[in-house]
């Protein structure tokens, strides 16, 4: 290799080193965690995000010629954070995720075996159609996503709508980010693969962190973690509000739960507010602030949380039962109601939940 190459090999060096820096020290940092331990299709996806880089790269520098060889390199590793986009969420479904990995992972093979067979001159091409694929590919997931989103108007509506906003903001950060490093790998030059292979391996611990500990790392920790406790009801520290009656509001509502799972008062489908209120010795308004406060949501919905439960477990213990029966035993009024609840809270309405355990119960059991 020349001194004119010299530049090249320098940046070559550096992207491998600090990439597999970043790469092994995210994967034993979880490794440690006992996450590969948990979810093997999300480790799989994450164990790709540190190899498919690093064999799509060596394919390039045994097969590239002159500068341009650098500006690849730096391209392929930027596929690292590019997976770790695509991984799915904790609340959303894997399947599309790993569809688009795997299509990702085969244009981007597709591309550094041809590479080895073109002449240089189409150098600038193969790196033009391996960022744009990407990034296209990319693009289109995040659409996807989003209409995915937004096609159910009930979620936009839940407690947990807070939380996935954050999340996908992140996601659309970071994809600015790696636009970011792959236009400058794009103009090329030693000094902008260098700057891109910066900002690739930031990006790559971001999104690895982001991806693990179900974080977006952009709002802090403190205000990620208060978000998290009120989706989970457990937002009782509130500005301004005394110590004590924080304290006398957790109480009165572990007693309120305590009762609801032990004399089931609910099952009557006269039971208010008002009554609640007078089995826990207090006063309507206060035990309704404290509902709000701890669950995040109103009484009415409160009540039809343990309803759906129940409905559920009768469901499960009795499939034959017929829905009219369960749904006068759980309190429901009307089947109106019990169909809307039970679709808000499961995702499907009771005589879709009644045929899935039906079928269930009819596969053969393993020991």
């Amino acid at each position: 290799m020349t001194d004119s190459l010299k530049p090249m090999r320098i940046v070559i060096i550096f992207s491998f080193v600090s990439f597999l820096v970043a790469a092994v020290g995210m994967i034993i940092r979880e490794s440690r965690n006992g996450g590969y331990r948990l979810r093997y299709y999300d480790c799989r996806m994450r164990f790709s995000s540190a190899a498919v880089p690093v064999v799509l790269a060596l394919m390039d520098v045994l097969a590239g010629k002159g500068m341009q060889c650098a500006a690849m390199v730096v391209a392929d590793l930027a596929l690292g954070p590019l997976i770790l986009l695509l991984c799915p969420a904790r609340h959303e479904k894997a399947a599309m995720s790993y569809r688009y990995a795997r299509l990702l992972f085969w244009i981007q093979m597709s591309l550094s075996v041809a590479g080895i067979f073109v002449n240089d001159g189409l150098a600038d091409a193969k790196m033009m159609v391996s960022v744009l694929s990407g990034q296209g590919l990319l693009l289109w997931y995040l659409v996807r996503r989003t209409y995915m989103r937004y096609g159910n108007v009930r979620k936009l509506f839940s407690n947990l709508a807070v939380w996935h906003g954050a999340c996908d903001m992140s996601r659309f950060v970071y994809a600015m980010g790696l636009s970011l490093a792959l236009s400058l790998v794009i103009h090329g030059g030693v000094f902008c693969a260098a700057a891109a292979d910066a900002i690739l391996c930031a990006l790559y611990v971001a999104c690895y962190i982001r991806v693990t500990d179900d974080t977006g790392l952009l709002a802090g920790k403190d205000v990620e973690i208060c978000i998290k406790d009120a989706i989970q009801g457990r937002l009782y520290e509130r500005a301004g509000a005394a110590p004590d009656d924080d304290r006398r509001m957790m109480r009165l509502f572990e007693r309120a739960k305590a009762i609801m799972d032990k004399d089931k008062p609910y099952r009557d489908e006269l039971f208010s507010l008002p009554d609640f209120a007078s089995m826990l010795l207090t006063n309507k308004v206060y035990l309704s602030r404290t509902i709000n406060m701890m669950a995040g949501c109103n009484f009415r919905n409160f009540l039809n949380w343990y309803r759906i439960e129940d409905a559920k477990a009768l469901i499960k213990e009795h499939p034959e039962m017929k829905l009219a029966d369960v749904m006068i035993e759980c309190g429901f009024r009307t089947h109106q109601t019990f169909e809307a609840a039970f679709l808000r809270q499961c995702g499907e309405n009771p005589r879709e939940y009644q045929e899935r355990v039906k079928v269930e119960n009819l596969r053969p059991r393993r020991d």
